[in-house]
């Protein structure tokens, strides 16, 4: 493994041309740049003017200030970026893309999933492969093109989202904002009792209202008026589309706990990893006969073993269903549901989790 170090200020400009593998991004207290590539002689990196220039064949990890500013031409793999507050623009990103706890990101293409959790600034993404997930952004969310399904939660600003598969989204609609979201297939949308706003909804196929006001006819679909209508949200499904106010209890507080798990665990994990291998990495080139990459095969095997489990988890959130349990079942569903509550807020570990879920699993 190759390490390059660059003195920087607390915000550095980061440019970087080609990485031919998995890019990592962490933000620490340093006021430098430290560049790992995974084999000697594939990493070129230089300071000039102002800027630091990157360009690798293969994998590259990078620690930067958080107050940090990167822009990337291509990433061949995926990127996981966490705690970068200055601003992001992607380009290309051929794998996965991962944002936790970052500034803006303005990024055009993502070949694979998109998970993009406490942001601070604006979220734009042109086109996006596979499925997104999006949960806790400050300002406004633009995505224009997804191939997959969309689930999204907790935006202050305005929506705009295109998919061609499921949405399933949580507005907290603001004044003077016109949001429009547009599902291929079935879209499911929460906005809390007190929102103000107009809503245009369409489908192809049902529509199911629960919201405390009767819904106006339209040419297309039917209008909804909550409050004084201070924003406006297009809603249009290619499948059904359901809108409701509130939240529809246990039911939707375990499937959005549980739909969480996997990607902090994730997340939580990814974030030791670029440490963890930069030192295993170390470890190998002073001792010849260590093996390195076994090792850290080793490390991602326990990683998807750990996903695995948290997937498990997933699956018995979504598996409880309001009402449809008899009363004493419903009272282990509310068991589960703050076990799953503890495990999203960091209180219990995966496995600490499911040996209490396994626990609460009806004997017979």
């Amino acid at each position: 493994m190759e390490t390059l170090t660059f003195q920087t200020t607390g915000s550095p400009k980061i440019r970087i041309e080609t990485i031919g593998g998995r890019l990592q991004v962490r933000a620490w207290a340093a006021s430098s740049v430290e560049v790992f590539g995974a084999e000697e002689g594939d990493l070129l990196a230089k300071s000039e003017d102002e800027e630091i220039l990157i360009s690798c064949s293969t994998d590259c990890q990078l620690f930067a200030p958080a107050g940090a500013r990167i822009e990337a031409n291509t990433v061949g793999g995926d990127v996981s970026i966490q705690g970068v507050t200055g601003d992001l623009l992607f380009r290309n990103v051929g794998g996965d893309l991962r944002l936790r706890d970052v500034g803006g990101a303005a990024v055009e293409t993502v070949g694979g999933d998109l998970v993009a959790r406490s942001l601070a600034g604006e979220l734009s993404v042109d086109r996006t492969g596979g499925d997104a997930v999006v949960d806790e952004v400050e300002r406004d969310v633009r995505l224009r093109a997804i191939g997959g399904d969309l689930r999204m939660s907790r935006v202050e600003g305005l929506v705009q989202a295109g998919a061609g598969g499921d949405v399933r989204i949580s507005m907290l609609p603001k004044a003077s904002t016109q949001s429009a979201i547009q599902a291929g297939g079935d879209l499911s949308c929460t906005v809390p009792e007190t929102t103000s706003a107009r809503l245009l909804l369409t489908a192809g196929g049902d529509l199911h209202l629960a919201v405390p006001v009767e819904a106006a006819s339209t040419a297309g679909g039917c209008e909804v008026l909550l409050g004084a209508g201070e924003a406006t949200v297009q809603l249009s499904a290619g499948g059904d589309l359901s809108l409701r106010t509130g939240i529809e209890g246990p039911e939707a507080i375990a499937a959005e706990l549980g739909g969480a798990i996997a990607d902090r665990v994730g997340a939580e994990i990814e974030a030791h990893m670029t440490e963890i291998e930069g030192r295993i990495g170390s470890l190998g080139e002073k001792l010849g006969y260590f093996d390195s990459e076994r090792i850290g095969r080793k490390i991602r095997e326990t990683i998807a073993k750990a996903q695995r489990k948290a997937a498990r988890a997933q699956l018995r959130a979504a598996s409880l269903r309001a009402g449809s349990a008899e009363p004493e079942a419903a009272s282990g569903g509310q068991e589960r549901i703050a076990v799953l509550r503890m495990l999203e807020e960091g209180k219990l570990t995966v496995a600490q989790a499911e040996q209490l879920l396994q626990a609460l699993e009806p004997q017979g």
